[in-house]
Formats: C-alpha cells, sequence, structure tokens
C-alpha cells in the first residue's frame, strides 16, 4: 500500500502545481533509457496520473505544448495527447469545453510544423469523436481552422482533416471547397511533390468523399471528387509515373485500412471507394491488383454471407497489421464477432512468437498494448472463448514487462482488484 500512497502524493502535487515545471521534468525522465531508475519511476508516475487525473494530465500536456520552448518536450507532450486514444479514455462533457480551444490554439501556433501535425491529428479526431459522441453542439471553431490552414497551409489541413470522425454536413461545408481545391492542385502537379504529398492529397479527396456519403447523399459532389481522381491517377500514368501512382495507391490501402477500423464504412462508401478502383483497373497488372486489394478492402467484414474466401482474405489483411491494430480491431465493437475472433487470435499469435523469441516485438509497442488491454478486458459482451484468447495475449504483454523488463502493470493490478 506504501507505493500507491506515494504515487498519489506525487500525483496530486504534481497535478495541483499551476506551473508546469514539474510536469515537464517528468517528460525529460521519461526521454531516459527504458531501463534506468529514473524512466522506471517517471514512467510509473505518468502512468499513475494518466488512470486517476486524465483530464487534469490532458489539459496540462496541451498547455506545456503551447507554452515550452523546448522543442524535445513540444514533440513528447503532443506525442502522450495523441496516445491518450489508446488508454480507452474517454473525455467527458465537463472536460471539452475547455480542452477544444486549446486544441485549436495549438493547431495554429506558427511553431507547429506538418511532422507535429501528423501526430496531433490522432488527437483532433480523439477529441472530436467524443464531441460527436456527446452531441456537445458541434465544433465549428475546428471548420474556421481548417479553413484558415488550407489557405496558408493547406497539407496541415489535410492532416487534421482526413482522421476525422463522420461529421454533420454544415461542418464539412465550411472548408469544402478549399480543401477540395487544394487537393486537385497536389494530385494535378505530382511533378513539384513528393509522392508522400500526393498520396496525402489522394487520401484527403477519398476521405471528403467518404464524408460526405456518410449521412447525405451528395451524388453531385461526390462525382466531382471521382472525376478529379481519376483523371490524376490516368495523367500519371500517361507520363510514365507508374510507380509513382503504384505507391500513392498502397499509401491510400493503408489509409483505408486505418479509417475502417476506426470508423467503419457504410454501403454508399464502399460503393464511392469501389468505383474509383473500377475505373483505373486497366493502368497496368501493378495498378489492377492493388485496385483489387483495396476494393475487397472496403467491402470486407460487411457481406454477411461472406464464407471461406473472406476468412483468407480477412487473414491475410490481418497479416499486414500490426499488435495495436490487430488490438483495436478486436476492441472495435462495429465489427463482426467473427472478425474479432481471428484478429484476437492472431495478436495471441504474434505475442507468443514475441515470449518464444521467434519475433522481436519492440517494448514500447507492449506499453501500448497495455491500456487498451485493460479496456477489453472490462468490456461486457465478449464470448467466454474469446476471453480465454485475450486472458493469453494478457500473460504474453504482462511476462515481458513484469519478467522481462521489469516494470510493474498497475493497471492490470486494479483491474484484477475491482
Amino acid at each position: 500500500m506504501a507505493e500507491p500512497l506515494n504515487l498519489m502524493l506525487k500525483a496530486r502535487e504534481l497535478i495541483a502545481t499551476s506551473s508546469h515545471q514539474g510536469l515537464e521534468i517528468l517528460l525529460n525522465q521519461l526521454s531516459s533509457r527504458p531501463e534506468t531508475i529514473e524512466f522506471q519511476s517517471a514512467s510509473a508516475l505518468y502512468n499513475f496520473c494518466a488512470a486517476k487525473f486524465p483530464c487534469c494530465l490532458f489539459q496540462m500536456l496541451l498547455k506545456l505544448d503551447q507554452s515550452s520552448s523546448n522543442c524535445v518536450v513540444r514533440f513528447q507532450s503532443i506525442y502522450l495527447l495523441s496516445e491518450f486514444s489508446n488508454r480507452g479514455f474517454e473525455l467527458p462533457l465537463v472536460a471539452l469545453n475547455d480542452i477544444k480551444p486549446l486544441v485549436i490554439s495549438c493547431l495554429m501556433m506558427k511553431e507547429t510544423k506538418e511532422s507535429d501535425m501528423k501526430i496531433l491529428r490522432r488527437l483532433v479526431s480523439f477529441v472530436a469523436y467524443d464531441v460527436v459522441r456527446l452531441d456537445n453542439g458541434g465544433w465549428n471553431e475546428l471548420g474556421d481552422c481548417i479553413l484558415s490552414l488550407a489557405i496558408t497551409e493547406p497539407k496541415k489541413a489535410f492532416h487534421v482533416f482526413i482522421d476525422l470522425p463522420p461529421f454533420y454536413g454544415e461542418f464539412i461545408y465550411t472548408f469544402m471547397q478549399e480543401i477540395v481545391e487544394k487537393a486537385e492542385i497536389v494530385l494535378m502537379n505530382p511533378e513539384l511533390d513528393r509522392v508522400e504529398d500526393w498520396s496525402l492529397g489522394l487520401e484527403t479527396l477519398v476521405k471528403m468523399g467518404i464524408q460526405l456519403l456518410d449521412s447525405e447523399r451528395r451524388l453531385d459532389l461526390v462525382k466531382n471528387l471521382l472525376t478529379i481522381l481519376v483523371k490524376s491517377a490516368n495523367e500519371l500514368f500517361a507520363k510514365g509515373m507508374e510507380q509513382f501512382l503504384l505507391r500513392g495507391l498502397e499509401n491510400l490501402e493503408r489509409f483505408l485500412s486505418r479509417d475502417k477500423i476506426q470508423y467503419g464504412f457504410n454501403k454508399d462508401q464502399c460503393l464511392f471507394v469501389s468505383s474509383f478502383m473500377f475505373k483505373i483497373r486497366e493502368l497496368g497488372t501493378p495498378i489492377k491488383e492493388v485496385a483489387r486489394k483495396i476494393n475487397r478492402l472496403v467491402k470486407s467484414c460487411h457481406n454477411p454471407n461472406h464464407g471461406a474466401g473472406f476468412d483468407g482474405d480477412w487473414f491475410d489483411h490481418l497479416n499486414k497489421l500490426s499488435s495495436l491494430e490487430i488490438l483495436r480491431i478486436f476492441a472495435s465493437t462495429d465489427l463482426e464477432e467473427k472478425c474479432r475472433d481471428m484478429a484476437i487470435r492472431r495478436l495471441n499469435l504474434l505475442l507468443s512468437d514475441h515470449t518464444s523469441k521467434k519475433v522481436e516485438i519492440d517494448v514500447s509497442v507492449m506499453r501500448q498494448l497495455q491500456p487498451l488491454l485493460i479496456t477489453c478486458l472490462s468490456k461486457e459482451g465478449i464470448s467466454e472463448s474469446m476471453f480465454k484468447i485475450l486472458g493469453e495475449v494478457v500473460y504474453h504483454v504482462a511476462y515481458e514487462m513484469m519478467n522481462v523488463q521489469d516494470e510493474k502493470w498497475f493497471g492490470l493490478r486494479d483491474y484484477i482488484v475491482s
């Protein structure tokens, strides 16, 4: 009991202090080597604060990002903020009104680089999801922010937009025209951009179509998006840039895989993506193959009549995902039980291979798995067979962290006690 009490006292002191100096020191300690006592003490305190005072810690990290002159500390703060979604934490309604303007300030800071935005977009997605979930009066300020960024720094706007959950039409219309125009410029001038930038423009227009088809059928707008996408792909192929196009489509496949895991696709959204793939299928055998894979991806787990062929395709898809992505699939309640069962069995196999030293999974990934595993354990409605496999997954992670890394897993202890 002495250790948790000591952590509670330290946590209260950290949270209650108006200065951010204590939190900055803690983040510096988290930069130490994982095997050091300094890191392990800091990690225990941070995880305790995240478990007991999540809203306070969340706001402190946001304020630290705005106030610190240390670029390393700022990067750490936004990275830790983006990881809150992995902890199964949901923002309460009372906290959203304070958090939303802080997020906007972080996005609009001149010091925020595009590389920062790649991490911040996960934070925006996390907060936006709770805004939608709680119907918190919308988030018009975010729409204005995306519009402002689209005018001045469009790539930053693309990053913020593509990870958003389904939003109401009026929100999207705030910045839609500017976003589409800037993304079209990127797609039609591939010689001026890296393939990563072209891919970002591609993902932006595909995401726009998915957003428009979430709750209303704006076929006129979606048809225009489809025309731009197909024209861009055809022109790349005509210019002899097939490999450029292929890499862009492979990036799109990874993006759609993540987006589907997070939010799912309805029939119209699947049809939109499939129509794009159908129209470019004749641009060479490699393009046809990746188009077929994307088409199969968007349609999987939505057909109640899928059989053995689906099982093989879904298993192949799981084999391409990281341990954390697979666990997120299992944690999702939007997928069929069969999909989730295959996911948790695949994860158990991966972790078993790690325990037996056949493969190596980085310890940082194990730390990311821990909070989401506790969330999964606490969920109701998991079948007995799946819960048994989940228990084996927990064992492998616990063995690695507690026996190999010699780190305590307070979240697991609290779950067992409860």
